[in-house]
């Protein structure tokens, strides 16, 4: 019998993800089945490979970790995932959970940590390490301030602006990026900005990273 379970890794660093994809197949028991770099690609693989377990990393290209937890739990697609990530503050563990995550575990973790954890959450346990284990309970209870979605109001269009917006791009530039005139960029940007109740592009930024849906730094030169 075939114990070997598929991961999927997903994880925007790519010197980092090949670091990660080494130790994976390290690993007893797991083998590495693909690798991504951002939301859209990992979607796409699990439409086309049966994969166990993703691990996925909070801070991505485009989409964070958090968001794409959000989109796979409202498919209804059922993923045993790993959050591996470097942004281990307990708001963000508590969205990463609430969002759809079966385990959390932090990129400073041992290896010994990392297969127990990947153990446990092939077989649909959620695993969190020691000094977590106290959320354990408060993640398992539906919370509707921390399970919806954040961008639920905004059009798929609305939210490829968001996430332009909240990487610190201009107008201009995701007007190029786009192929669409700077003024219909301005016309997405003021309807998510209105949708989201929010006042500036500032207040977008800050919305984001509360949400974990971007990982710009505050005062990160806008491209």
């Amino acid at each position: 019998m075939d114990n070997t379970y598929t991961v999927l890794l997903l994880d925007s660093q790519i010197l980092v993800r090949k670091a990660i994809s080494r130790l994976i197949n390290s690993l007893d028991n797991f083998r590495l089945e693909a690798e991504a770099s951002n939301s859209a690609e990992a979607i796409s693989i699990l439409e086309s490979k049966p994969i166990d377990v993703v691990v996925l990393e909070i801070a991505l290209e485009g989409p964070s970790g958090i968001e794409l937890l959000h989109e796979l739990t409202r498919s209804g697609r059922r993923v045993n995932s790993v959050v591996l990530s470097s942004m281990d503050a307990e708001h963000m563990v508590n969205l990463a959970l609430a969002a759809g995550a079966t385990s959390f575990i932090p990129k400073s973790c041992g290896i010994e940590d990392l297969q127990n954890c990947l153990l446990s959450t092939a077989k649909g346990e959620r695993y969190l390490p020691q000094n977590l284990e106290h959320l354990r309970k408060v993640t398992s209870t539906p919370n509707t301030q921390l399970s919806f979605d954040p961008l639920a109001p905004l059009s798929t269009r609305e939210r490829e602006i968001f996430h332009l917006l909240a990487d610190g791009m201009q107008n201009a530039s995701i007007a190029k990026k786009l192929f669409i005139s700077p003024r219909t960029v301005e016309t997405h940007r003021a309807r998510v900005v209105r949708k989201l109740g929010l006042n500036s592009n500032a207040e977008l930024i800050r919305f984001a990273i509360k949400w974990g849906l971007s990982v710009v730094a505050p005062g990160e030169p806008a491209r």
